[in-house]
């Protein structure tokens, strides 16, 4: 009986060592699969990072564009595809920040106005500081919301405040960009939000940053706030490069996936001054590493000499303005040159002309509207007898021809630079040909009669712009 119970006892302990293996097995394997579940998630985790670095710099590839220009002489230092269309995002609010302050230099707004914010305004999506409908902002801090913190919100606010509709606004933004040389940019909107219409160029954004800082010099220190507070929280600026990089003074950053990153920067160090664009970059760190590199590279090579003579205030470049100009804004530019004669046909049988127009004024067409540059009393007759007389859509400047696109959209940029007043808003392209087996690329300007084209032709050679006129 002894030996029976010695061998049940045997047993019953061998069956619980056999089941505590069993529980130490699953328990080993339960631990290698949660361990393999962490490697599994923290390797998706990684691939989808992969995954949206992978698809910003798709969507920004060939999409890179930088431009240096040297403030004090209109001078083009460094030139990378800074003439083909891309998004601006919200370098968009440049031009929103210059209408506020051209309404605030004609009086039309205080710093103290109050802006209401509609619902409209307040469903804007992110960057925004979170303005509820019917709150009020004043003019002064949405200054600082739209360059501090890029919000979206305060943006849309101060468009239907000052023009009644966001579309009206947009409007009214892309008349001033044709007025100030921005050829090539459309606005849709007052954010920079994603919009497929909304377009423009480094060069362009070059420019606005230039006029900006001209015609505003009272107004132009907001561009260097680096903090904004409101409603309790306080924002930070999205240019790291105020106080990081000696002499950086503004101007503004912009972010959509479809744009990448970029970035709008003034320099002043004692004597020097460059205004320096980039577009299109993967990451912020990307874009303020090449602003950074150009910005070292070409300030010692900066002139010392104020040349440029766009350097003047609002309330001059106005006045110049008002005595020099009848500026047509409200009337659509007709793109056919036939459809336009058409219609101002049309529209010549109920005046009388005043006087007839001397064929060899400098009137021309340029960008979207139609201007004169003379202040003469003319009708619309008056202005088809110099359409048919002068073949303005024949004649072209030519300022070069190279063997790649990029020496000729070069070009083309320094002629701009250095004869803004004469080309800004005038049709500039590159027309290629062959040449045996070479490609060439010939840099020209269209929209002259042939008297303008020889003046302005004859001014080029004085300041070292080979050129000749081309179709007479």
């Amino acid at each position: 009986m002894k030996i029976c119970r010695t061998q049940n006892v045997s047993s019953i302990t061998a069956s619980k060592i056999k089941k505590l293996n069993y529980i130490e097995m699953w328990a080993v394997i339960a631990g290698l699969a949660k361990e393999l579940l962490i490697l599994i998630v923290g390797a998706c985790f990684i691939l989808l990072n992969c995954l949206c670095k992978f698809t910003v710099a798709g969507n920004t590839a060939g999409k890179r564009a930088a431009l240096v220009v040297d403030a004090n002489t209109g001078e083009t230092m460094h030139f990378h595809r800074a003439d083909q269309l891309l998004y601006p995002a919200s370098l968009t609010k440049i031009m929103t920040l210059y209408l506020i302050f051209e309404a605030l230099e004609d009086r039309k707004l205080t710093f103290n106005t109050i802006i209401v914010a509609s619902k409209n305004a307040s469903s804007s999506p992110p960057s925004k500081i979170g303005l509820s409908p019917g709150h009020q902002i004043s003019v002064r801090q949405a200054i600082k919301a739209l360059v501090v913190k890029s919000a979206n919100d305060v943006a849309v606010a101060v468009a239907e405040h000052m023009s009644g509709s966001e579309h009206k606004f947009a409007v009214q933004m892309t008349r001033k960009a044709r007025q100030l040389g921005m050829t090539k940019t459309t606005f849709r909107n007052a954010s920079g939000l994603p919009n497929s219409n909304q377009v423009t160029t480094a060069y362009d954004m070059s420019q606005l940053a230039l006029r900006i800082s001209d015609h505003f010099p009272n107004y132009y220190h907001f561009f260097s706030t680096r903090t904004f507070y409101h409603n309790g929280k306080t924002y930070h600026n999205h240019n790291t490069l105020l106080g990081r990089y000696q002499g950086v003074d503004g101007i503004k950053t912009g972010y959509i996936r479809a744009s990448g990153f970029n970035l709008v920067t003034s320099l002043r160090d004692k004597e020097r001054s460059l205004v320096a664009v980039v577009m299109g970059e993967e990451t912020g760190y990307n874009r303020d590493y090449k602003m950074r590199k150009l910005l070292t590279r070409y300030l010692p090579l900066g002139a010392t000499v104020v040349t440029r003579q766009s350097h003047t205030r609002y309330s001059q470049y106005k006045s110049l303005r008002s005595n020099s100009d009848i500026d047509f804004t409200e009337r659509k530019f007709v793109r056919s040159m036939k459809s336009l004669i058409y219609k101002l046909k049309a529209l010549s049988y109920s005046t009388q002309t005043i006087k007839d127009v001397n064929l060899q004024s400098p009137g021309y067409l340029y960008g979207d509207y139609i201007r004169n540059k003379n202040r003469i009393n003319f009708t619309c007759k008056d202005y088809i007898k110099a359409v048919q007389g002068s073949k303005m859509e024949q004649i072209k400047i030519q300022v070069g021809a190279f063997g790649t696109l990029h020496d000729a959209n070069r070009q083309l940029a320094k002629a701009l630079s250095k004869a803004n007043s004469c080309l800004a808003g005038l049709y500039s392209y590159t027309s290629q040909s062959k040449l045996g087996k070479r490609n060439i690329y010939r840099a020209r300007f269209l929209g002259y009669s042939s008297y303008e084209a020889e003046s302005i032709c004859s001014y080029l050679k004085k300041i070292n712009i080979d050129c000749f006129v081309v179709g007479q």
